[in-house]
């Protein structure tokens, strides 16, 4: 049996990982990955950039500081798969407490 090897960087070995994860959900299969947050200029993510720019389908959003990366990810659309929100009680329901 042969096999093919491919010769990657930890970085482009990275982005491909995140681009094969899928979740299944009501028997359609949908990227678990869409893209990625980052801050560009730390010294850790020096060879990602290259990856990147060679996977350009992969998303890549650029934030300036860790709090506006919380903060746009909490904000994100969610996909139309995901489950609906639990939905309101009726108005004679009581009141729960806090």
């Amino acid at each position: 049996m042969e096999m093919n090897t491919r010769r990657m960087t930890m970085a482009q070995a990275l982005i491909q990982f995140l681009k094969n994860q899928y979740v299944e959900r009501d028997g359609k299969q949908n990227a678990f990955f869409a893209g990625m947050l980052g801050i560009f200029g730390h010294g850790n993510v020096a060879g990602i950039g290259q990856a990147l720019q060679q996977n350009p389908d992969f998303k890549y959003i650029l934030v300036r500081n860790e709090q506006s990366g919380v903060h746009l990810a909490a904000g994100l659309p969610r996909p139309a798969t995901e489950c609906a929100p639990l939905p309101a009680p009726p108005p004679s329901a009581p009141a729960q407490p806090t």
